[in-house]
């Protein structure tokens, strides 16, 4: 998935695409796998070092099995992209360009897409053009819910920078609102995450960003694999499977705001 500036945060649905211009091998990073020589590298390790404490949010595992880290790279050549997960490639693209806190925000973002796509979610042609967005909607809307969990938590433990970062984007700031709204209120980070779940779907920019570029990707894989048209719903199991805290247990999530304005 693709962080873009459009003026706004948005993404595209790239995540399981081969990357087709990496980053030069001195920009990237295994962290725990690589020492870091370069200026870029010692840039990635401290970025990793910073967010190491909440890995497990993200990606259940990743801290103590190096070898699923994926690969972390730094370019200034990525068009409007600020952060991109390509699958096939297991690589993190963040750009150099930006500040550190919100580097670090998209990272926890990027890692939770890594972690759908290691439990087997990702864009697909096997299902209706429709039934794809909506896919690809609830899969953004996880990792925006995720990520500001473990942004939150970092805060907890005395590492506000993130949390404040993804509060004042644009185009999270109103998940990021509902989310501390509730932790306020409850306490209950379950809770907490579901409505920022649910609030993905509110903001009408980030939902027709998401859909019109989810359809545009689809209808690209069809030309260039020559696929015939598929008419298959999305599964009802998606959303459960999709949606997982920490811990493996499922966070109610709910996609009715995405069929309201589908209407």
């Amino acid at each position: 998935m693709r962080f873009l500036i459009a003026p706004l945060l948005a993404s595209l649905p790239t995540l399981c695409a081969g990357q087709t211009t990496a980053p030069p091998p001195a920009s990237c990073l295994v962290p725990e796998k690589e020492v870091a020589t370069t200026a870029d590298q010692k840039q990635i390790a401290q970025l990793y070092a910073a967010i190491a404490p909440v890995l497990d949010t993200v990606f259940r595992g990743l801290g103590t099995s190096p070898d699923n880290m994926p690969n972390i790279c730094l370019t200034d050549h990525s068009g409007s992209s600020l952060g991109e997960y390509f699958g096939a490639a297991h690589t993190v693209v963040l750009h150099r360009d930006i500040p550190t806190s919100l580097k670090q925000g998209i990272l926890l973002h990027e890692l939770r897409h890594a972690d759908q796509f290691r439990r087997g979610f990702c864009p697909s042609n096997d299902i209706s053009m429709e039934a794809n967005a909506r896919a690809v909607a609830a899969m953004e809307a996880d990792a925006s819910a995720i990520s500001l969990l473990a942004a939150w938590e970092l805060s907890g433990k005395g590492n506000p920078q993130i949390w404040e970062a993804l509060l004042s984007w644009p185009m999270q700031s109103d998940i990021a609102a509902r989310f501390a709204q509730e932790m306020k209120a409850s306490g209950n980070t379950t809770t907490a995450v579901t409505m920022a779940f649910a609030q993905w779907y509110d903001l009408e920019l980030r939902w027709h960003s998401y859909y019109v570029a989810s359809c545009s990707d689809f209808l690209d894989r069809q030309d260039e694999s020559h696929l015939l048209p598929s008419y298959n719903a999305l599964p009802q199991s998606f959303l459960n499977d999709l949606c997982v805290m920490s811990d493996g247990t499922p966070y109610p999530c709910d996609d009715t705001n995405r069929r309201a304005r589908s209407r």
